[in-house]
């Protein structure tokens, strides 16, 4: 069951365990895209909380979470 008091840089902190626990998991990876639910932010294996940047359109605006994920994460919209 999900944490309904986690935050998005709970997030963050989940990937840093998975990524010292389960190396295995990203040897393809080239984006993570971490999220509390309300807010997402994208970055990259490498890099550190100040460089996950809000998940936004090329207008600027804010996504909304509940946009599946296959239409945030279509080649065309990368």
């Amino acid at each position: 069951m999900a944490d309904e008091n986690a935050t998005i840089r709970d997030a963050f902190h989940q990937f840093q365990t998975y990524k010292g626990d389960i190396p295995s998991l990203f040897p393809y990876n080239e984006i993570l895209v971490i999220s509390d639910g309300i807010e997402a932010r994208l970055g990259t294996l490498t890099s550190g909380w100040e460089r996950f940047m809000p998940w936004r359109t090329i207008t600027g605006d804010q996504i909304a979470p509940k946009v599946p994920s296959k239409w945030k994460c279509s080649p065309a919209n990368l």
